[in-house]
């Protein structure tokens, strides 16, 4: 599904970051969308 979206589109690279993040934290799309930069630490991982 990743590798299939990621040749799809002009967002394709952003669209299967998108797919692995839900996928890899058991992210919803509610989740996801109500995600804020605040909330997420970079520096820490």
């Amino acid at each position: 599904m990743i590798r299939a979206v990621k040749k799809a589109g002009r967002h394709g690279i952003r669209d299967s970051g998108i797919i692995l993040l839900m996928f890899r934290h058991g992210l919803r799309t509610a989740e996801l969308v109500a995600l804020k930069w605040t909330q997420i630490d970079l520096a820490d991982g």
